[in-house]
């Protein structure tokens, strides 16, 4: 997946510099009729856009990640509650439970037979 990665960004590279020395005639852009048209090549208008896009989808994505990101924290912070209380459990036992044990050990009973 890394390796896909760095050949998208590598063919978006390439097709930005392509763009950059392909266009650089000037353009009016006009942003609103109360201010006077800023002159630009027409590679820095398009890729300043392009640049503009990118980090309004990053926001985006950024916003609508955030039940994601409380999940996973509840998630975290309900992991360390139950391993700390299963730390206290294990130092309250007669025998300590170690991590790999597959079955917690059986507490000791008395050895003395029922009196009827």
């Amino acid at each position: 997946m890394t390796f896909l990665r760095w050949i998208a960004g590598t063919v978006f590279a390439i097709a930005a510099v392509l763009f950059a020395v392909a266009n650089l005639a000037d353009v009016s852009v006009v942003w609103s009729p109360f201010h006077p048209a800023l002159v630009m090549p027409l590679s820095v208008f398009g890729l300043g856009m392009a640049a503009v896009g990118f980090v309004a989808g990053g926001v985006l994505v950024w916003i609508n990640g955030r039940s994601v990101r409380c999940d996973l924290r509840a998630r975290k912070k309900q992991i360390r509650d139950l391993e700390s209380a299963l730390e206290s459990a294990n130092e309250n036992t007669l025998a300590p439970v170690r991590k790999n044990d597959p079955l917690p050990p059986l507490l000791s009973v008395s050895s003395s037979p029922p009196t009827s």
